[in-house]
């Protein structure tokens, strides 16, 4: 995975961008492009609207409570 630079969450190049739920996010270690660290809502948030997002951007208001 991810962790090894290989697979699912790795990216490929400098201009990729990752938001992740994991807890190490040094430099390199999912590859040459910028990891964000975020909740679980965050990254599924994201990856549901193709751009770093938040529940809201996803949910609407009803995210809000």
């Amino acid at each position: 995975g991810a962790c090894i630079n290989a697979g699912p969450g790795a990216s490929s190049g400098p201009e990729d961008i990752s938001v992740s739920a994991i807890n190490r996010n040094f430099r390199g270690r999912s590859g040459p492009g910028q990891v964000f660290l975020a909740s679980p809502l965050t990254v599924a948030a994201s990856a549901l609207a193709g751009r770093v997002a938040g529940p809201d951007d996803v949910l609407g208001a009803a995210a809000s409570g």
